[in-house]
């Protein structure tokens, strides 16, 4: 048989977004993405090296689909006068990522992400986004058949910011999600899948949410 290109977490089915069989873990996110931002000077802006798309590891890690990566947490800033997390403003965040939910339907399925953050200076996703599916959603549904809690890592490049998701056991057949929110359209997604275990193997589809926030 043909090697597994990525595990399935466990066998069965739960329901299907029409995806595909995935057969290689390598994407074309880096080219959404673009190169680390860089100052009028041209000298790279100080973001930390994780968050943002400059160092070669980060690179090379955005060539791969979110199913080859795994999530690695990021410390929660906190004051040193109380020790409770730091609260962000609005113009703290990149444009439309500031605790905003973006939804798409995938084969009749209505799937959101909620409370999607990713802080301008540092680049990294401050809170953990919830995600849920309304399978077969029909308008007035008020009750998803699947809600979870995600781990979020963020990415920032010249012409997009890569928003990767990442789901618990209790959020099966759901693996992760890859979308690049596009910088010169903040409403807009430039790329996106969502891979998703069925019948024991991984698939994936495209994915590309809308802005629930647009004024």
């Amino acid at each position: 048989p043909p090697a597994a290109f990525a595990a399935a977490a466990r066998q069965g089915t739960r329901f299907d977004f029409g995806g595909y069989p995935v057969d290689r873990t390598g994407a074309l996110i880096s080219v959404a993405l673009g190169a680390a931002p860089t100052s009028s000077a041209g000298i790279t802006l100080p973001f930390i090296s994780e968050a943002v798309a400059a160092e070669p590891a980060d690179r090379r890690l955005l060539d791969t689909a979110c199913i080859a990566d795994e999530f690695r947490r990021a410390g929660v800033l906190r004051s040193l006068a109380t020790g409770q997390p730091v609260t962000s403003r609005v113009s703290e965040y990149m444009p439309g990522l500031y605790g905003t939910s973006w939804t798409e339907t995938v084969n009749g399925h209505l799937v959101g992400l909620v409370h999607v953050s990713v802080l301008r200076e540092s680049g990294s996703a401050d809170t953990s986004p919830q995600t849920f599916v309304f399978v077969n959603y029909k308008p007035g549904d008020q009750t998803p058949s699947l809600r979870t809690q995600g781990a979020a890592r963020a990415y920032i490049g010249e012409k997009g910011v890569l928003y990767r998701v990442f789901f618990p056991p209790d959020g099966w057949p759901l693996r992760c999600i890859d979308v690049v929110f596009s910088r010169e359209h903040p409403q807009e997604t430039a790329y996106g899948r969502l891979y998703y275990d069925k019948g024991g193997r991984v698939y994936g589809v495209e994915f590309r949410p809308i802005n629930q926030h647009v004024n």
